[in-house]
């Protein structure tokens, strides 16, 4: 067990930048950037219909916000992207590349993230038992290498997605567990039918990582590892591995008008400090990156460029944690692990971490509306300390020192963590390995 022990499992408050078919933390410059719209949101497409109700349309551009046409998005991002699979990989850095090249059957309003709307589907209906589901797809989209897309497209995907060939990983896999059958009507209509109701059916189709594959290239190169074809906004042009990736405009796009953009150029700087030097001098327009820039960081700007850098901030969950293996004693019992995680200070991981920018959260993070609420949290901490000596007690554990003195049952431990760590009868326990008796 280390002496120094990190769990969060909550929101930060991180620093955000433009949305372009991806959620990108970033740090954006005032006065020579140009503003980008997410570029797939289909503000002219009829409403589509959700059992029986119109759904909702994408809520408009504030008029303040007027986006022009041409000029190239330039961003630094952290990581490359192992593959161009976007049913294979999970780094952002895949989503970030490849995410505009790509449409899903439908999607997140991209000014309201709580709303669906449409996508290749311009509308779609819910039965009454809400157990089947069917997309009237978008007649006319064709996909960059000019072949028709059609509901055989959108079916082999989410199969491929729910039950990916031998060899093929699938991460997503389970969001799409409900699904008992797909079926095709025809080529601009597709039936799906769930084997429950499901009320995260429709957020799960509209996650960015659930797009759109041409079945024709997958089935002849095997995998979308090398390939980027899609029917979204942006057109696959250049990659060269660790260094930069270049998207161009579509100009056959099948919504009118859009994108803005000419083009969207990655650069890969895995420095954070190289990284922030190009932005500030002026080189790159983004900063792409998990959690974002360092709260430090975002303060530079702040104070000596908020009249031409915009740090936007907004909630992102950070998930850091310790495994344990539950197969293994002494972590097979129950009671272990909760002292183990009573124990753990997750206030003083934020501070240390991200320089306080972020709240505590838990299963669920605290923005999505659904958690207990800090205050309920911090009750909850405070009758789990109380119970944290009486489990130590009852599991028979004791915490030891790698001279093997005995550290006893939770003392100091339950009342101040972070201090037990530090300190115990004031030795220091920084850099010392702590193991467990039982």
């Amino acid at each position: 067990m280390q002496t120094k022990k990190t769990l969060m499992m909550g929101s930060l408050l991180t620093i955000l930048g433009l949305l372009l078919a991806s959620c990108a933390p970033a740090v954006q410059p005032t006065s020579t950037a140009k503003p980008a719209v997410p570029a797939a949101a289909p503000t002219t497409a009829p409403p589509a219909t959700v059992a029986g109700k119109p759904a909702p349309a994408p809520s408009p551009k504030p008029a303040a916000a007027q986006p022009s046409y041409g000029g190239a998005l330039t961003m630094v991002t952290e990581t490359d992207a192992p593959s161009l699979d976007p049913h294979q990989e999970t780094p952002g850095a895949v989503i970030s590349m490849v995410g505009p090249i790509y449409n899903g059957i439908v999607q997140a309003d991209p000014m309201d993230t709580t709303k669906i709307v449409p996508d290749l589907a311009e509308r779609w209906e819910v039965s009454a038992d809400k157990l089947a589901y069917i997309f009237h797809l978008r007649k006319g989209v064709k996909f960059h290498d000019g072949a028709s897309f059609t509901s055989g497209d959108a079916k082999y995907a989410l199969e491929r997605i729910k039950n990916p060939p031998r060899g093929t990983k699938s991460p997503r896999q389970d969001y799409l567990k409900a699904i008992s059958r797909i079926e095709t009507p025809d080529d601009y209509t597709l039936r799906i039918i769930v084997s429950y109701p499901s009320a995260s059916f429709l957020p799960m189709l509209a996650n960015p990582w659930m797009l759109v594959v041409p079945k024709h290239i997958v089935e002849r190169e095997g995998d979308m590892k090398r390939l980027a074809v899609g029917t979204g906004p942006f057109t696959f042009k250049t990659l060269t591995r660790g260094v930069s990736s270049r998207v161009v405009k579509n100009a056959d796009y099948f919504i009118k008008g859009r994108p803005y953009l000419d083009e969207v150029v990655h650069y890969i700087v895995p420095d954070p400090f190289t990284r922030f030097a190009a932005l500030r001098a002026g080189n790159v327009l983004l900063i792409r990156g998990t959690p974002g820039i360092p709260e430090a960081q975002a303060k530079v700007i702040e104070t000596t460029m908020a009249d031409k850098i915009v740090v936007q901030r907004g909630p992102h969950a950070l998930n850091q944690g310790i495994g344990l293996q539950t197969k293994r004693p002494p972590f097979t019992d129950i009671r272990v692990r909760q002292a183990i995680a009573y124990a753990l200070d997750p206030e003083r991981a934020i501070r240390l971490n991200v320089d306080g920018a972020g709240v505590v959260g838990g299963i669920l993070p605290p923005f999505w509306g659904w958690d207990v609420g800090y205050s309920r949290a911090q009750e909850d901490r405070r009758r789990n300390a109380e119970d944290c000596h009486d489990r130590f007690r009852k599991s028979r554990i004791l915490l030891v020192r790698e001279d093997r003195a005995s550290l006893g049952a939770g003392e100091g431990l339950c009342e101040s963590p972070a201090s037990f760590l530090r300190h115990q009868d004031g030795a220091r326990l920084a850099g010392k390995r702590l193991g467990y008796r039982g």
